[in-house]
C-alpha cells in the first residue's frame, strides 16, 4: 500500500530524478519502470532524450499525452515530442504534433511556442510567405522575447523575399527597442546601428549630505574596510524608497566590489543610470590585464562573468563549475597546467585573478578552435567544443543566427542569447562604435 500511495510515488520519482542528474540512467529507469504516472513517463522521456534516443523519447512523450491528457505535463510532453522530431529533421511529424498541441491546449505557453516553431519550420523549408504570416502574428505578443524574436525573423524572411528595404527598416526599428536584448542586438549587427539614446554618459554621484551612513560607507570603502562598509550599505538598503536611493545603493555596492547586489538593486528600474549600473565592469583591472594578454575582447569577459556568476566569486553551479567565469575544476586543472601554474589547486578558482586568467585563456583557446567565431565559441564554452563540432555537422551551411535557433540544448541556446545580449549592452554603454 505504501508503494502505491501518491506520496510514495512522488518520493520514488524524486529519487529517480536524483539518479538521473547524477548520470545513473540505469538506476533511474529501474525506479521509474515501477510507477504508473504521468511524472514517471515524463522523466523516462527526459532520460531517453539525454541518451540521444530521440525516437523512443518522442514515443514516450506521445504516450504520456494519450494516457494522461488532463495532466499538467501533457502539453509539455507533446511539445517535447514535436521538438525531438524537428531536431531529427522529421518535419512532417513535428508539424502534425505541434498542430495537435495548439488544438488541444491553446491557452498554454507551449501552444504559443509551438505556433512560433511552425513559422520556423516554414522558414527552414523555404516557405517564406507562410513564415512571414506566422511571424507577423507574434509582433504584438505579450512576451517581449517572442515579440522581438518574431520581428527579427520577420525581417530575415523579408530578406529572403527580396524585400531588403522593408527588412532594413525593421532592423533599425528593432535595434532601438527593448534594449538590451538578444534580437535587438542581432538587428544592430545587421543594420550597424548602435543606439545609445537610452544611455547617459555619467552616472549620478552620491550626495553625501543626504545620509551619514552613506558618508560613512564611502569612507570605509576608501579605507578598504569593505566588510564594515557592507554593513552600513545593508542598513541604507532597509530605508531605500526612491529611484535615487537605489541608484546610489548600486554605486556603493559597485565600489565595494559587491557587483551581484549592484545589479540586483536596480533591476526593473527604468532609468538610464540604472541601465548602466546593471552592467558593471567588475574586476576591470584584472580583466584588462588578461584580455590584452590573451587577445580577447574584454566585453566578452565582462558578459560571461555577468551571465555565468553575476560576479560572485564563491558561486558553485549544480555541475560543480566554480567562481566568476564558472570553470569546471578539471578544465581549470588542465588550463593551469598549460599556463605553467605550478601551485594550482581547485580552491584557486575562488580567487578572482586566477579565475579570470584561466577563464580568459580557455575562452580564447575555444575561440581559436572556431576561427574567431564568437557564436561557436560561446556555445563551446557552455556545452563543450565537441558539441559544437557535432552540431555543425548536423546543421551545415547555416548563418549564425539560424544556427543558434537550431541548437538542441535549450540551456546552450539561451546561454548564447544572454551573453550576446550583455555583450551588446557593454559595447553600447561603454562607448564602442563597432558592434561585432
Amino acid at each position: 500500500n505504501y508503494k502505491k500511495s501518491p506520496r510514495s510515488q512522488v518520493v520514488l520519482i524524486n529519487s529517480a530524478v536524483c539518479y538521473f542528474r547524477l548520470g545513473n540512467f540505469k538506476k533511474a529507469l529501474k525506479i521509474l519502470d515501477r510507477i504508473n504516472s504521468s511524472g514517471s513517463l515524463y522523466w523516462q522521456a527526459q532520460i531517453r532524450a539525454k541518451q540521444n534516443l530521440n525516437q523512443l523519447a518522442s514515443k514516450i512523450n506521445i504516450q504520456l499525452s494519450k494516457n494522461y491528457p488532463g495532466s499538467h505535463l501533457a502539453p509539455e510532453a507533446l511539445y517535447n515530442a514535436a521538438k525531438l522530431f524537428e531536431i531529427d529533421k522529421k518535419l512532417d511529424e513535428a508539424v502534425k504534433i505541434y498542430e495537435e498541441l495548439i488544438k488541444k491546449y491553446p491557452s498554454t505557453k507551449f501552444a504559443e511556442e509551438a505556433s512560433w516553431n511552425l513559422g520556423w519550420i516554414y522558414y527552414k523549408e523555404g516557405r517564406y510567405k507562410e513564415a512571414h504570416k506566422t511571424f507577423l502574428g507574434f509582433i504584438n505578443s505579450a512576451s517581449t522575447f517572442n515579440s522581438t524574436r518574431s520581428e527579427y525573423w520577420l525581417a530575415r524572411t523579408l530578406e529572403k523575399l527580396d524585400n531588403k528595404h522593408e527588412a532594413d527598416l525593421i532592423y533599425r526599428r528593432l535595434s532601438s527597442r527593448f534594449f538590451p536584448s538578444y534580437y535587438p542586438f542581432l538587428a544592430q549587427v545587421k543594420s550597424n546601428h548602435n543606439d545609445r539614446s537610452k544611455i547617459k554618459n555619467e552616472v549620478l554621484e552620491i550626495n553625501k549630505a543626504n545620509s551619514e551612513r552613506k558618508a560613512k560607507a564611502e569612507l570605509l570603502i576608501e579605507l578598504g574596510i569593505l566588510d564594515d562598509a557592507k554593513l552600513e550599505i545593508r542598513q541604507i538598503r532597509k530605508h531605500a524608497n526612491s529611484v535615487s536611493d537605489f541608484i546610489n545603493l548600486s554605486i556603493l555596492y559597485g565600489k565595494s566590489n559587491d557587483f551581484y547586489n549592484a545589479i540586483n538593486v536596480v533591476r526593473g528600474i527604468n532609468h538610464p543610470d540604472a541601465l548602466r549600473l546593471s552592467y558593471p565592469q567588475g574586476y576591470s583591472e584584472i580583466v584588462e590585464k588578461y584580455s590584452q594578454l590573451y587577445g580577447v575582447d574584454k566585453n566578452i569577459i565582462f558578459s560571461i562573468m555577468r551571465e555565468e556568476s553575476r560576479y560572485q566569486t564563491d558561486v558553485v553551479s549544480p555541475a560543480k563549475a566554480i567562481g566568476l567565469m564558472q570553470l569546471i575544476p578539471n578544465t581549470g586543472k588542465v588550463t593551469a597546467k598549460e599556463l605553467g601554474i605550478k601551485d594550482y589547486n581547485k580552491k584557486k578558482l575562488y580567487d578572482p585573478d586566477t579565475n579570470i586568467r584561466l577563464g580568459s585563456y580557455y575562452f580564447k583557446k575555444v575561440l581559436d578552435e572556431f576561427d574567431g567565431n564568437v557564436f561557436f565559441a560561446l556555445g563551446g564554452y557552455n556545452a563543450g567544443p565537441h558539441r559544437i563540432h557535432e552540431w555543425k555537422k548536423r546543421f551545415p551551411g547555416l548563418n549564425m543566427d539560424e544556427f543558434v535557433e537550431e541548437i538542441p540544448f535549450r540551456e546552450t541556446r539561451n546561454y548564447i542569447r544572454r551573453v550576446l545580449r550583455s555583450y551588446g549592452a557593454y559595447k553600447a554603454i561603454y562607448g564602442e562604435d563597432k558592434i561585432m
